[in-house]
């Protein structure tokens, strides 16, 4: 028996069933193709006659809405989702930046005020004058203040960094229960969460004129569809619920 194929308009054959399906496997001739042969009235799809799938619809957008809305399998996440964490919602996102900024206020804010009341309390006092501070007034009026908002700082450093290496969360994204992960949702190591996403954004944002503008845009970009700042572009993440 005798098939001819029809793709585009154009007619080929003929070929024998097992040419055409050598054809299907090879990928030359899909499933959504037109085939007739003697006896047939019309041309049918190559599905039809020789009971093969049709081509698989397109992959789904990774970071659609519905199911699509749910595009990462990771072990990331230690739980057995089928369809993946959902991203982020971008309120959540910007909560998790205010508490960590709230973090950094409560921990260095102290030291803060305490050095804003000791320059403020001393700025008439005789023993500073208008054009240096002296070793002397550092020892006695700054060296507290400044170990109050130095020690906090290297703490929160410390914390937050290897959260983020090692759980892909600060504080405030372990709080609100969400997490940086690859596009593939495997882990984000520390080349991406702390190299690309941070040390290289702040970089790029010292560029005169240039970087004030990337500044801007950055976070602006969270309204794209797939949620993914310019920071999550530089390092292949994205944001993800726990």
């Amino acid at each position: 028996m005798r098939f001819y194929l029809g793709r585009n308009g154009q007619q080929t054959g003929p070929f024998t069933e097992a040419e055409v399906r050598a054809q299907l496997a090879a990928g030359t001739v899909a499933g959504t193709d037109l085939i007739w042969r003697e006896g047939m009235a019309d041309w049918v799809p190559v599905a039809s006659i020789l009971g093969v799938s049709a081509s698989p619809p397109p992959m789904p957008s990774a970071f659609g809405g519905g199911v699509a809305n749910r595009p990462f399998v990771s072990a990331v996440t230690r739980e057995a989702v089928e369809e993946g964490p959902r991203l982020a919602g971008r309120g959540t996102r910007l909560a998790a930046v205010c508490l960590d900024g709230l973090v950094n206020i409560v921990g260095i804010g102290p030291g803060i005020l305490w050095m804003a009341l000791s320059f403020k309390s001393q700025s008439m006092s005789a023993h500073i004058s208008s054009d240096s501070v002296d070793l002397v007034y550092f020892t006695q009026h700054l060296a507290g203040p400044l170990l109050v908002v130095l020690l906090p700082l290297l703490v929160i450093l410390v914390v937050q960094t290897w959260l983020l290496c090692n759980r892909g969360q600060t504080l405030g994204k372990l709080w609100l229960k969400i997490r940086i992960v690859r596009t593939d949702g495997t882990k984000a190591g520390f080349a991406q969460v702390i190299m690309l996403r941070s040390f290289v954004m702040q970089l790029l944002t010292l560029i005169p004129l240039a970087g004030g503008l990337l500044a801007l845009v950055d976070p602006l970009m969270i309204f794209r569809e797939d949620q993914r700042c310019i920071h999550d572009l530089l390092a292949d993440t994205c944001v993800v619920e726990v």
